[in-house]
C-alpha cells in the first residue's frame, strides 16, 4: 500500500472516530434531555392526579351535602346517580332505587314535562321549571327545577338538575294572596 493511501485511510478513520464521538456526545444530550423531560412529565402528572383527585373529593362532597335534591339521570328520564335529599324529596327506599322521573309526574302535567324536556335537549338547559308530581309514596308535590345537558365530546349523555320542594312556599303565598283578597 502506498503511503498516500495509508494516509488518506487514517485520516477517514480519524474522521469517523471524530464523528462517532460527536454523534455519542449529541445521543447523550440528548438522552439526559429526555430523561428531564420524562421526570417533569412524572412530576406533572402526580400534580395534575392530585388536583383531579382533590376536585373529584370536593365535588363528591358537594354533592352529597347539598341541601337541594340532585339527580342525574340519562336521556330518557333514568335516574342514573342522586343524593340523600332525592331520596327523601321523590320517596325512594335509598340510593340504589331504580325510577324513571316521567314515572313521577302528574298526570295533568305530563305534556308540560315532554315539552319542558324537548326545550331541555335543545338548548342545553332549563330553569325554573315548575311542575307537580307525585313520589313514590303517593305524595303530591310541587318541584322547582333547573337543569341541564351533560355532554361527553359534544355529545349529549345524560341531564342533570337540582330539584326543589317548593310545595310548602306555594301554600303559603296562596294563603297571603287569600287574606289580602
Amino acid at each position: 500500500m502506498s503511503q498516500k493511501l495509508t494516509d488518506i485511510l487514517q485520516r477517514t478513520i480519524s474522521r469517523e472516530k471524530a464523528a462517532r464521538k460527536e454523534a455519542e456526545k449529541i445521543l447523550e444530550h440528548k438522552s439526559t434531555e429526555l430523561f428531564e423531560k420524562t421526570e417533569q412529565l412524572k412530576d406533572s402528572n402526580l400534580k395534575l392526579e392530585k388536583l383531579v383527585n382533590q376536585k373529584t373529593s370536593e365535588l363528591k362532597a358537594v354533592f352529597e351535602n347539598i341541601i337541594d335534591a340532585y339527580v342525574v339521570t340519562d336521556l330518557l328520564g333514568n335516574i342514573l346517580k342522586m343524593n340523600n335529599a332525592a331520596v327523601a324529596l321523590l320517596g325512594l327506599k335509598d340510593l340504589n332505587d331504580k325510577v324513571n322521573l316521567l314515572e313521577l309526574a302528574h298526570p295533568n302535567e305530563l305534556d308540560r314535562i315532554i315539552g319542558a324536556y324537548k326545550g331541555l335537549i335543545e338548548n342545553g338547559s332549563l330553569t325554573d321549571f315548575d311542575v307537580k308530581i307525585i313520589t313514590k309514596k303517593g305524595t303530591l308535590k310541587l318541584v322547582h327545577i333547573n337543569c341541564s345537558i351533560v355532554f361527553n365530546n359534544n355529545k349529549a349523555i345524560a341531564a342533570q338538575g337540582i330539584v326543589r320542594d317548593i310545595t310548602s312556599h306555594r301554600m303559603q303565598e296562596e294563603l297571603i294572596q287569600e287574606r289580602k283578597k
